[in-house]
């Protein structure tokens, strides 16, 4: 059986928000002096894991996967290769899965990405010992390290993309772009989602579906969607208040916590000092999770423009509308209400508000 390598980087994207009756039995085998097998699930919120006993060499699950699609078999501290949670699976004593066509092709696809996995588990270990020994790191070090992630995850999308686009009929392709959904390019997973893949209807994706619905609310011409938050005084608003009121509006996702937001500040700011007179508005939409860290940076940049947020960080319905992933982001709502740009920043934002309001 192989050492696990895949919760870190399944646990921080997995998730779940609906069952789904798919039934499985996995018997497997074992040649250590271990008593007892542990089924691990990849689902959020996390569910119980499932524990038998070693007996005679072998050990057997049985049950509904209640959305969790895929999971693996630990023994010890060695785990076995990713199961698709569906019909009759075997485990050999070396963590190998035979099943059905889904897991074979899982198999076939897991063969071929392990190498990588490998190459950015090491990475993170070797980083991560750096870092824990006290010794202070280099520029170069730091950025050794990270070429190697970065280059080592783009190979790894890159060698995907073609599972991606030619399994549209099967499940398990899922498993491989919950890993590396967030180094896809928008567009890219826009086009693969408009081929309705049977993939994106497995629970795990169910986090990603509502990502792209957001972004097709993005999309340059669609009239902007409505949401009510909480001012800083605690008077809910809406942001049918502020935009499609005949003048462009800015919407900027921002946090006090983010330092690129907060960077940007000066620059945003200087714009609304120059076209506001003309009728540029804006509208701070913060990722926030205290009131106090909030409203302590507006006063603290003197931000003057209009400022929403439920406080709930990544959970903010900002998010979940509009599909906001990162920040900082923004979206320039046209006079009529719909979305005249998305994703606007720096001297593109400049020239974008030249071109609406001239010098």
């Amino acid at each position: 059986m192989r050492k696990h390598i895949l919760a870190t980087l399944l646990a921080a994207t997995a998730g779940i928000t609906s069952l789904n009756a798919q039934s499985y039995t996995i018997n497997g085998t074992h040649s250590g002096n271990d008593t007892e097998a542990v089924l691990m699930k990849y689902a959020r919120p996390r569910q119980k894991a499932d524990t038998v006993a070693i007996k005679n060499g072998t050990y057997s699950f049985a049950g509904e996967a209640q959305g969790a699609t895929f999971g693996e078999v630990h023994i010890g501290s060695m785990s076995s290769n990713p199961i698709f949670l569906e019909g009759n699976i075997t485990v050999d004593a070396a963590g190998k899965i035979s099943g059905g066509q889904e897991q074979q092709c899982l198999n076939q696809w897991n063969t071929r990405v392990q190498p990588k996995l490998q190459l950015i588990q090491q990475t993170l270990n070797e980083y991560n010992e750096l870092r824990q020994s006290g010794k202070p790191l280099s520029d170069s070090i730091t950025n050794h390290y990270m070429s190697i992630y970065q280059t080592s995850m783009q190979d790894m999308v890159d060698m995907l993309i073609p599972c991606f686009e030619e399994y549209t009929d099967m499940k398990f392709p899922a498993f491989f772009l919950n890993i590396v959904q967030s180094y896809l390019p928008q567009e890219k997973i826009l086009a693969l989602a408009d081929e309705n893949p049977a993939y994106l209807e497995v629970p795990l994706m169910a986090g990603l579906k509502g990502r792209i619905e957001g972004w097709r609310k993005q999309a340059v011409g669609t009239p902007f969607t409505d949401l009510a938050m909480p001012d800083t005084t605690g008077t809910m608003r809406h942001l049918s208040e502020f935009v499609g009121k005949g003048n462009y509006v800015l919407i900027d996702f921002w946090a006090s916590w983010c330092g690129p937001c907060r960077k940007d500040m000066p620059h945003v700011k200087g714009l609304y000092e120059k076209y506001h007179p003309k009728g540029f508005d804006i509208v701070g939409i913060s990722f926030d999770n205290n009131h106090k860290a909030w409203t302590s940076a507006i006063k603290k940049m003197e931000l003057p423009w209009h400022h929403i947020s439920d406080l709930k960080g990544w959970e903010s319905l900002g998010s979940s509308t509009y599909g906001i992933n990162s920040i900082p982001a923004t979206l320039l709502i046209a006079p009529d209400g719909k979305i005249a740009a998305a994703g606007l920043r720096g001297e593109a934002l400049d020239n974008k508000l030249k071109e609406i309001y001239g010098e």
